[in-house]
């Protein structure tokens, strides 16, 4: 199973370099230099994004969440590809050049 929007589990996603970013009161706060916008992530979507720093695929992110956040590991994997795919459709995350055009399916 892979992210919307991800070509396969073994990407590795990877935060924009020009992205500025704080945690305040438990919520990280993101400010996209480029686009001029700010974005406040929940607790769970930081995590997604954190671990988004080039050194872990979809895969080992969904595993890493799954084995720090309650819940059963199908939801909690549901809940990394949502987090991932809004992420990448906000420009927060990127993919690596050889992934860019290639397809994805949809979780399940």
């Amino acid at each position: 199973m892979s992210a919307v929007g991800f070509p396969s589990d073994d990407v590795v996603p990877l935060r924009r370099l020009e992205i500025e970013w704080v945690e305040l009161d438990g919520e990280v706060v993101v400010y996209d230099v480029q686009a001029d916008h700010v974005h406040r992530l929940n607790p769970s979507a930081a995590s997604v994004w954190a671990a988004c720093d080039g050194s872990a695929t979809v895969a080992e992110i969904v595993g890493a969440m799954q084995k720090t956040h309650a819940g059963s590991d199908g939801l909690i994997a549901h809940d990394v590809f949502d987090a991932l795919a809004r992420l990448r459709e906000v420009g927060l995350v990127e993919l690596p050049p050889t992934a860019q055009g290639t397809g994805g399916s949809t979780p399940g």
